[in-house]
């Protein structure tokens, strides 16, 4: 029962976060989502920071789980991979806005890391995609690590910068999302080109 009330929460606040964003939202509108007194909520979890950071570390658990399912993928060509991690992670930013803002201010990411498991320096290492990286631009040295660094980091920065650059751009919401929309398609093409370029050199 005990459970199945912390789960029950767990849902709530994970949809009124999405709804609404960390700022805008009350831990009030997560327990009368979850059908709960206030006091029940705070028995469970101590603060909506509390409560925030176990959504985020989960969101992120769930993208590093697909993350692994693209490396590790035997059968789909380079690009297609490179395309497949770009809308994973665009689908991702879309649906939680707030997480660029929740990475960047974490006073420990390692801690995070740690948490859920994420061993960086064999997360690329032997895997299918860099194997693949290393063949498509002929350099048997090639970290795929630095190919997927240059994916995430393109499609990261708009989020991030999202309110200055539809201020400096004069965007709506709509433009804003357009945007990202037409870069979700080109990412991979610019990593690519980039990658090449820089190989030639």
């Amino acid at each position: 029962m005990a459970a199945d009330t912390e789960q029950k929460i767990l849902e709530a606040a994970k949809k009124i976060f999405a709804q609404k964003g960390f700022a805008a939202t009350k831990t009030r509108d997560i327990a009368t989502e979850a059908g709960v007194n206030l006091a029940l909520l705070n028995y469970y979890y101590r603060s909506k920071e509390d409560l925030y950071a176990i959504v985020m570390r989960e969101t992120i658990h769930g993208f590093i789980t697909s993350i692994r399912g693209f490396l590790n993928d035997t059968e789909t060509d380079f690009r297609t991979n490179l395309q497949q991690i770009v809308d994973g992670y665009t689908a991702l930013l879309v649906s939680k806005p707030d997480l660029p803002v929740f990475v960047i201010n974490q006073p420990d990411i390692n801690a995070i890391a740690a948490k859920l498991d994420i061993n960086m320096e064999n997360f690329f290492a032997n895997s299918a995609f860099e194997a693949k990286a290393r063949r498509f631009f002929g350099n048997p040295e090639l970290s795929g690590m630095t190919v997927f660094l240059n994916c995430i980091s393109m499609t990261f920065f708009p989020f991030a910068a999202r309110r200055i650059i539809m201020l400096t751009c004069a965007l709506t919401d709509q433009q804003f999302m357009e945007m990202i929309e037409n870069r979700r398609k080109m990412i991979p093409t610019w990593v690519i080109n980039m990658m090449k370029n820089t190989e030639e050199e």
